[in-house]
């Protein structure tokens, strides 16, 4: 366990005794450090995956372990991140010790993508390299895979890094991507190519949506209140128990429209149940819809 230097821009407020404090109330420690060779409070470095962070701030990830001054209450390492639990009182029931493993899990998990995605962008340009590349063909299946494997949360924070911190990656084809319960509220989804993902039970609350394709997507029982949706595709979605209530809609004005000049298309979609009280439509749209 070693502490380097902050580095330029940064500081750290953590020491090799704070993280042994924390790894001493982590009842499953002997669990989630198996394969764990070492924990590096590194120093900082720009931000080009970056996790949000509650506070407002972001959280720059450069492979091992950063704590900027805005994050300076939390360790985060190459297995471990999240606020310290109390430690409890005699033996923990043995489902609450599952849970507290698979979590730590899900958080590893996490980290490990934001460290590979990092590495790709630092290590081999991925930036700059060509839509359909073997990087960008990497890049798009560790993202699916990393979404399979998460919660709700988890899966918002990684499209969240996705949309604000790799614009240049906006072209990233999610198509069929495991969003399940993804807590994507006030996140902008901008020129994603969704369609065929699962988006059940997933929250969009004040999200900003432009030409994005939800085509053929599962958003039963997505919440979308108060979202903004411009020059999108949702044709053939399942739509059955979303609520789209108070959202602000650019509809599209005919069933031949495209996301590039005709607004939001509903063609073909199915909107049984779909709340869409309150919402407003730019334009009358003409394009039939399943009730």
């Amino acid at each position: 366990m070693t502490r380097g230097p902050p580095g330029h821009g940064y500081r750290q407020p953590l020491t090799v005794a704070d993280v042994r404090a924390f790894i001493s109330l982590l009842p499953a420690w002997d669990e989630v450090a198996v394969g764990l060779d070492a924990i590096v409070l590194d120093s900082g470095a720009h931000v080009t995956f970056a996790r949000p962070d509650p506070s407002g701030f972001e959280v720059p990830w450069s492979g091992a372990a950063d704590v900027s001054a805005a994050s300076n209450a939390r360790a985060v390492t190459a297995s471990i991140a999240g606020p310290p639990r109390p430690k409890p009182r005699g033996s923990p029931a043995p489902h609450e010790d599952r849970k507290i493993a698979a979590d730590a899990r899900r958080e590893a998990t996490l980290e490990a993508y934001f460290d590979r995605m990092n590495r790709l962008i630092l290590d081999r340009n991925l930036l700059g390299a060509a839509p359909g590349s073997s990087f960008r063909q990497f890049a798009r299946t560790l993202t699916l895979t990393t979404l399979h494997r998460l919660d709700g949360e988890r899966k918002g924070a990684v499209m969240r890094a996705v949309q604000k911190a790799c614009r240049a990656l906006a072209d990233l084809d999610l198509n069929g991507a495991d969003l399940r319960g993804a807590d994507l509220r006030g996140v902008d989804l901008v020129t994603l190519n969704l369609g065929g993902a699962d988006f059940e039970r997933a929250r969009f609350d004040r999200a900003f949506v432009y030409g994005t394709s939800f085509f053929d997507a599962n958003l039963r029982h997505a919440s979308f209140g108060h979202a903004v949706i411009e020059d999108s595709i949702f044709d053939t979605a399942n739509l059955a128990d979303a609520s789209f209530q108070a959202v602000d809609i650019s509809v599209a004005q005919s069933s031949s429209a495209t996301t590039a000049d005709h607004g939001v298309s509903f063609t073909g979609a199915c909107v049984t149940r779909t709340n869409f009280a309150g919402a407003k439509f730019a334009h009358q749209s003409s394009a039939s819809v399943a009730q």
